[in-house]
């Protein structure tokens, strides 16, 4: 008997063997719970079908919770088996009725459907305390011996041939459930087991040894069909008994009490009076204060995730609703973006399953306190601020490293360098030794945050900007930061692991000096780039790829970098000067980055004249913008309000942190 959730009502069941699919190998776990790995016990292999019978073999895992099942297991403690399955056909027969399914009649009680499972697939095994049925047990083996007990008990007489005993006594197999079936032959085997042959005495006026056995037989047969019955009067009267708790739970619950309570306490087999303490817990718990008006909604068709997309779709976000949160979800938000603050607080409380009060006031101070408003809140305050850092100017990302640091501590940068060339191995094949240097940059990151409020005046006046358009801003304000550390940090010229500046002409060789920008000052640059050297003199061999520019530099740049030919002067055979283009050689050949910061009188160091030559970083290690734990988005979190804040408190923090790591792939020029 299993329960039909289509029907919603349980349903005998009958599972045809010559129609499973079964794998090479099932799971086998702790009483049919999937829900997490720690009820994995091991594995159910080598499937078959015999004898009409599903027959595996159960292997227990080494790990703590297998072993203690196959302790119980080899104890004879933990005996029963039950499989999870999917059927994928079938046939119902209602009660009563009979059909004629591959060849084989099936008949249903009358009280209750069958259905008849055609097609059906294995996906678990599970140890169980109660099996499915008294055949769901598990077997040894190595069975070689009651196997020749089985044979010599059956050897001895042919007419004990079970099926052909049956029909000798009235009994019609097919009539018979697979549960009856399963019991009259589990109870003929035991009878036949314990019974020896009979020895014939030679007694002139014994009863005859054949008919001897027919009597047995005979009352043994009739107390295996009372058992049969009484077994099925069992059965119903358990099913009876079943639907009657249900009934009478679900009209205890009536309409007061959500239907995800009632199911739950009709799958946990809960008894009435116990139902009945949890529901009147409920409807006292869901009384509003005594005074206080209010209302109950008790479901709602949308999710948080659809307030949030309504929020931001208000806001003007709407390419990040459709990327974030998908088309589907977006459609539905469009249907509900107009929503107003004050409504945003009502859906929270319905959500929450609270009862939502009457007065404005009481219901924004009653929203505050749910799960689901600052939720909401948050997440779209979240979006809006990594909205913000990204839209940011960060010309930085071209040129600059990208670091993840652990901890706030002095974190320590080496580059191994390997000193000297390959050598030549001689005829002994002896391989000569090398060497490395180290060289060494320290730096620690730091945490730049601010906070800012959503508060009860917001909710009133339905200040949408107050969660949006401000974690906005100071997700912009993030992404300007980190920009303007990495400028500050090149500007600075600050002193490198070797005790040098990190732009010096002697020593690092990167600072040219009366070279403003022309295409003469810059092929010197070029130059001097491509010669730089590694610590063992060899060359580093990395290609110029930017050239980092303030913006009064931006026309020379595109002029020198983009245009197809410069005009060039040369004196004629009469001593005139003559103008004829000629092919422009560095068009294409670097990336023009242009950056305010580097002319801008608030950061030291600043310059309109002077311009860097820079390689990719992934080519060379140039300066290094490092994030806690990788994390390159600013955070944004909620944390407890003081008593004298009416609303939400919410704080935008970004760690990070720059230095520069090698001189070698980068030039500075000054005019």
């Amino acid at each position: 008997m299993v329960f039909d959730m289509a029907r919603w009502e349980p349903v005998r069941e009958v599972l045809l063997m010559d129609g499973v699919a079964l794998p090479e190998r099932l799971p086998f776990v702790d009483s049919h719970d999937r829900s997490t790995v720690d009820t994995l016990l091991g594995s159910t292999v080598d499937l078959h079908i015999q004898s009409g019978k599903l027959l595996g073999k159960n292997v227990f895992s080494n790990a703590p919770e297998g072993e203690r099942a196959w302790q119980k297991t080899k104890e004879g403690h933990l005996t029963s088996n039950s499989i999870g399955y999917q059927v994928e056909s079938k046939t119902d027969i209602e009660p009563g009725k009979t059909k004629v399914i591959k060849g084989r009649t099936f008949t249903a009680d009358k009280n209750m459907p069958l259905r008849v499972s055609t097609k059906w697939r294995v996906v678990e095994n599970s140890a169980v305390i109660i099996g499915a049925d008294n055949g769901a047990v598990n077997r040894e083996l190595d069975n070689r011996q009651a196997n020749k007990k089985c044979e010599s008990i059956y050897s001895w007489r042919t007419k004990m041939n079970y099926e052909k005993w049956l029909q000798d006594r009235g009994i019609d197999i097919e009539t018979l459930n697979a549960e009856q079936r399963s019991a009259l032959e589990a109870d003929f085997k035991a009878f036949v087991a314990a019974k020896d042959p009979p020895k014939p005495e030679a007694k002139p006026d014994a009863e005859p040894a054949g008919q001897r056995d027919a009597d047995i037989l005979d009352n043994e047969a009739d107390r295996i069909v009372e058992r049969a019955k009484a077994k099925q009067r069992i059965q119903d009267e358990a099913v009876k008994s079943e639907l009657d708790r249900q009934k009478a739970i679900r009209e205890l619950a009536g309409k007061d009490i959500p239907t995800e309570v009632v199911d739950e306490c009709i799958e946990s087999r809960k008894s009435v009076s116990e139902c009945q303490g949890i529901f009147l817990k409920i409807l006292q718990s869901s009384r509003s204060a005594i005074g206080i008006p209010a209302i109950q909604i008790r479901e709602s068709t949308h999710e948080k995730e659809d307030y949030e997309a309504a929020l931001l779709l208000r806001a003007g976000f709407e390419e990040l609703v459709v990327k974030e949160y998908g088309e589907k979800r977006a459609e539905k938000a469009d249907r509900i973006k107009d929503l107003c603050l004050h409504d945003l607080c009502m859906r929270s409380l319905i959500l929450d399953g609270k009862y939502i009060p009457v007065g404005r006031d009481e219901m924004i101070r009653t929203a505050f306190s749910t799960v689901t408003l600052p939720y909401i809140l948050g997440a779209v305050a979240n979006k809006a601020a990594l909205a913000g850092y990204r839209d940011a100017p960060a010309t930085w990302r071209k040129w600059c490293s990208i670091g993840s640091v652990s901890d706030f501590k002095t974190n320590t940068r080496v580059r191994m360098t390997d000193a000297g060339e390959l050598g030549e191995v001689n005829n002994a094949g002896e391989v000569p030794h090398g060497g490395a240097s180290e060289e060494a940059e320290q730096f620690a990151i730091a945490t730049y945050a601010k906070q800012f409020a959503i508060t009860r005046q917001n909710i009133i006046n339905d200040d949408l900007g107050a969660f949006t358009k401000t974690p906005q801003t100071m997700g912009r304000k993030a992404g300007l930061l980190v920009s303007k550390l990495a400028y500050t940090h090149l500007l600075a010229n600050g002193t490198m692991g070797d005790g040098a500046a990190l732009f010096v002409a002697a020593g690092h060789v990167n600072l040219n000096t009366s070279s403003a920008l022309t295409s003469a000052t810059l092929s010197a640059c070029i130059q001097a780039f491509r010669q730089q050297t590694d610590s063992d003199g060899q060359p580093i061999d990395v290609e110029p790829a930017f050239l980092l520019i303030p913006p009064e530099l931006e026309t020379t740049a595109k002029q020198i970098l983009q245009s197809d030919s410069v005009i060039t002067t040369t004196l004629g055979t009469e001593g005139t000067a003559v103008t004829f283009p000629n092919a422009n050689i560095f068009k294409g050949s670097m990336e023009p980055i242009v950056e305010t910061r580097l002319s801008n009188s608030n950061y030291t160091g600043y310059s309109a004249t002077s311009w860097y030559v820079t390689g990719r970083p992934t080519d060379v290690d140039t300066i290094e913008v490092a994030f806690l734990n990788g994390n390159q988005n600013p955070t944004v979190e909620r944390f407890e309000a003081d008593p004298g804040t009416m609303g939400i408190i919410y704080r935008v923090y970004l760690d990070c942190g720059v230095k520069a790591l090698d001189w070698r792939g980068m030039q500075k020029n000054n005019a």
